[in-house]
């Protein structure tokens, strides 16, 4: 279900467009109808990240407002304190399928996606 998600017929569609998707992140990072919001739904007009989604969102949302502190260059010092199982990831991308197509069940659950995982 992972590695392919294109052929999970159980799983169904997120819902989540660019639009909708920057919405809901700006909602689970606690930023909405911010700037940072603002900058996101319009990736394409910002220099940072060169018009692409996913870069507007780890530099405006996810490293500035979702995110923990970004890591020293320690060994040994992780990014992250919590850690996924490949069954706790599914289940929560199932969660996401089914939450509400509006309201925050969508934002909480990312919300839990990018405290327990990384961006890249």
């Amino acid at each position: 279900r992972l590695l392919c998600p294109d052929e999970d017929k159980e799983r169904g569609n997120y819902k989540l467009a660019e639009a909708a998707l920057a919405k809901t992140l700006a909602e689970a990072c606690s930023v909405k109808n911010s700037s940072a919001a603002d900058k996101l739904l319009n990736y394409k007009k910002w220099p940072v990240g060169g018009g692409t989604f996913h870069e507007s969102a780890y530099e405006h949302l996810y490293r500035t407002h979702c995110g923990l502190p970004e890591p020293k260059n320690e060994p040994g010092n992780l990014v992250r304190a919590m850690a996924l199982t490949v069954t706790e990831l599914s289940a929560m991308l199932d969660e996401l399928a089914s939450a509400e197509r509006s309201g925050q069940g969508k934002a909480a659950v990312l919300r839990r996606l990018g405290l327990a995982t990384t961006p890249t």
